[in-house]
């Protein structure tokens, strides 16, 4: 997972305040910024070895489930989760993707791989349970983080394209926001 995302930043916090241990990847420049969101550990996320890292720290404890955000992580959760014993679930925010992995090698593992559809909370019992139950208190209270830090990049529908340059270009540890 691209913990630096506002999906995987939000993710960390979530995972670890339901009672999870969180095993991560990142750019070691923000090694600190994902341990103060609630990781346990992080991994290279560009690192050869990166399946082997985390399978290594997740050792014997059985895997809740893995998420995979970014170009390129999708295949390396299926490892990772192939590779563990607990859920073989793996949650994508890659559809585009998805059909040609679910039959590439996800079921030969016993590998589920799913989308991520936001729109879907609204209509179980997790949506109340995270944003009636849980987050205005943690919000209030610090434990959870608006987090990463917003960085407004203009004003105005014609800024779009500005804001997907620099996006394309790298951007780390931040969300870009156009107001309008």
């Amino acid at each position: 997972m691209r913990a630096t995302t506002s999906v995987g930043s939000n993710a960390i916090q979530l995972a670890r305040n339901a009672g999870y241990r969180v095993v991560t990847t990142a750019s070691p420049h923000n090694f600190d910024f994902v341990r103060s969101l609630g990781a346990a550990e992080a991994v290279h996320r560009r690192s050869p070895t990166a399946v082997e890292d985390i399978v290594e720290r997740i050792g014997d404890s059985p895997l809740a489930g893995t998420l995979a955000i970014g170009f390129g992580s999708l295949r390396k959760a299926i490892a990772i989760a192939a590779r563990t014993t607990g859920s073989k679930r793996v949650t994508s925010a890659q559809p585009s993707l998805l059909a040609r992995i679910e039959g590439w090698r996800a079921p030969r593992h016993g590998v589920r791989v799913s989308g991520i559809w936001g729109g879907t909370l609204k209509d179980n019992e997790v949506g109340p349970a995270i944003y009636v139950d849980f987050l205005p208190t943690a919000l209030a209270t610090g434990v959870y983080q608006a987090a990463p830090d917003a960085t407004v990049v203009g004003h105005g529908l014609d800024r779009i394209p500005d804001a997907l340059r620099q996006l394309r270009d790298g951007v780390s540890a931040r969300k870009l926001v156009v107001t309008v």
